[in-house]
C-alpha cells in the first residue's frame, strides 16, 4: 500500500495536473497536445505559463520556457547588461508583461528571442518590448522580428499619419489636377474639374465649367458656327469660320461700343485676351496662340490676343515655328 501511495505522488508531481485539462491556470510549464502538463524545460518540450510546449530547432535548448541558443542559455550578466539581471528578475512573470505570450507575441520562441541575448526578461520581450528588454541593445534583443516587431509590440506606425494630401476631389473640387497640384482656374489646355486629371480640349474647344466644348462665354474668342452664337454689341461682327479658325471665333467691333470685360480692341475689332504673348496657347483654345502686341509708342504690354496657330492658318511667309508662330 505504500509503495502504491509512493508511485502516486511521484506520477502526480511530474505528470499530468492534479485537476483538469492542461491550462495556463494549471500549469507552470507548458502543455502538450495531449492535455499533458509538462515542466517546460526540455528542447523537445519548452513553454511557460501553460502555453503549447515547442521544440526547440537545431542545437538550442530550452532555458526558462523559452528556446535559446546552447551559448546564451540562462539570461548571464554578460548577455543581458547588468541591466538585465537573471532571468525572469528584469521582466516578472510572462503574464505580466505582455499578457499571455501566445496572444501579445506569438510563441515565446518565435516573440521572444533568446532569453539571454534578449536581456533576460521573458516577460518583456514576450510583450514585444524589445526595447525594454533588460536594456539589451537591439541586436542583443533579437532584432525586430525576434521581438515582435512594431505590429506584435503595438508600435504606432509612421507611414499612416499622412503627410501633405495630394491632388483630388476632396482637395481640388473646383478645378483640375496636374500631378500634384490644382489647376484652380481650368483652361482649354487643361481643362477639368472634381479634382479629376487636366486634359487638353479638341482644337477649337473652349473649357467651360471644367468641360471641354463648343460652347464658350458667347464673347470674342468663343467658339461659334454662325453668328448667332455670339454676343454682338457692334454692327459688323460675327461668327468667323473656316479652316483657319478652328471652331469658329466670336468677334464683335468697336469703333461704336467698347469691348466686353477683357477682350482687347484692335483696329475696331475685339480679340479675346491671354496673359502669355509669344509663349504658345497660353489661355487660348486649341489651334489658337497668344499674339504680341505692339503699343503705339512702341512698347509691349503683358498681355495678349488669342490669334489663330500658323500650324492651322499657315503662313503668309516664311515658316512656322514650334510654338504656332510665323518666323
Amino acid at each position: 500500500m505504500k509503495r502504491a501511495l509512493a508511485m502516486l505522488l511521484v506520477f502526480s508531481c511530474n505528470g499530468p495536473a492534479p485537476y483538469g485539462p492542461c491550462t495556463p491556470v494549471n500549469c507552470k510549464g507548458c502543455c502538450d497536445p495531449g492535455g499533458v502538463c509538462n515542466p517546460g524545460t526540455d528542447a523537445l518540450a519548452c513553454g511557460v505559463s501553460g502555453v503549447t510546449c515547442i521544440a526547440c530547432p537545431g542545437s538550442q535548448s530550452c532555458a526558462a520556457g523559452a528556446c535559446v541558443p546552447a551559448s546564451s542559455a540562462g539570461g548571464s550578466a554578460t548577455a543581458g547588461g547588468e541591466a538585465g539581471g537573471s532571468v525572469g528578475t528584469a521582466g516578472g512573470s510572462v503574464g505580466t508583461a505582455g499578457g499571455s505570450v501566445g496572444t501579445a507575441g506569438g510563441s515565446v520562441g518565435t516573440a521572444g528571442g533568446s532569453v539571454g541575448t534578449a536581456g533576460g526578461s521573458v516577460g518583456t520581450a514576450g510583450g514585444g518590448q524589445v526595447a525594454t528588454a533588460g536594456g539589451g541593445s537591439a541586436t542583443a534583443g533579437g532584432g525586430a522580428t525576434a521581438g515582435g516587431g512594431a505590429t506584435a509590440g503595438g508600435g504606432s506606425g509612421g507611414t499612416a499619419g499622412g503627410g501633405a494630401m495630394s491632388c483630388g476631389p476632396n482637395t481640388c473640387t473646383n478645378g483640375c489636377c496636374t500631378g500634384s497640384a490644382c489647376n484652380g482656374a481650368p483652361i482649354p489646355a487643361a481643362c477639368g474639374r472634381n479634382g479629376n486629371f487636366c486634359a487638353a480640349c479638341s482644337n477649337g474647344q473652349a473649357c467651360t465649367a471644367g468641360q471641354c466644348s463648343f460652347v464658350g462665354d458667347t464673347y470674342a474668342g468663343s467658339p461659334c458656327a454662325t453668328s448667332n452664337d455670339c454676343t454682338l454689341g457692334g454692327v459688323t461682327g460675327g461668327c468667323n469660320t473656316g479652316n483657319s479658325w478652328p471652331g469658329g471665333y466670336c468677334q464683335d467691333t468697336c469703333f461704336i461700343l467698347s469691348c466686353n470685360g477683357t477682350d482687347v480692341c484692335i483696329s475696331n475689332d475685339c480679340w479675346e485676351r491671354c496673359p502669355g504673348p509669344r509663349m504658345g496657347q497660353s489661355t487660348c483654345r486649341g489651334g489658337y496662340v497668344c499674339g504680341a502686341l505692339v503699343l503705339a509708342d512702341g512698347g509691349s504690354p503683358s498681355y495678349g490676343i488669342c490669334r489663330p496657330s500658323c500650324t492651322v492658318a499657315g503662313c503668309p511667309q516664311g515658316t512656322c515655328g514650334p510654338l504656332g508662330y510665323c518666323q
